[in-house]
């Protein structure tokens, strides 16, 4: 995570940011970078334990396809992990919900 990064917007839940209407965000083109880069964290953060139940939790969700069990299991594993790595997963969030 970014030192000293403050997320300026409120974040919401995944799951309710892919169900918003704006034409001007493609929701399944911005949710494939935000779970790799969900991935990545998770993978690196060697320290909490929930992190690879997490990567194969996100792993199965991807495979669905589906835009709305991804964003779930987004939020889920942000639900479930330690506030260190949850800090850096809403920060990810942050990014892709303030993209233009």
């Amino acid at each position: 995570m970014i030192e000293g990064f403050e997320c300026s917007i409120k974040v919401k839940p995944v799951l309710d940011w892919v169900q918003e209407e704006d034409e001007r965000v493609c929701h399944p083109c911005l949710i494939k970078p935000l779970a790799e880069y969900y991935l990545g964290t998770l993978k690196e953060d060697k320290a909490d334990p929930k992190a690879e139940e997490a990567i194969a939790n996100l792993e199965k969700a991807w495979e669905s396809a589906d835009v709305l069990t991804i964003a779930r299991e987004l939020d889920k594993i942000k639900s479930e992990v330690g506030n260190n790595l949850r800090k850096e997963l809403v920060a990810l969030d942050c990014f892709t919900q303030s993209y233009e």
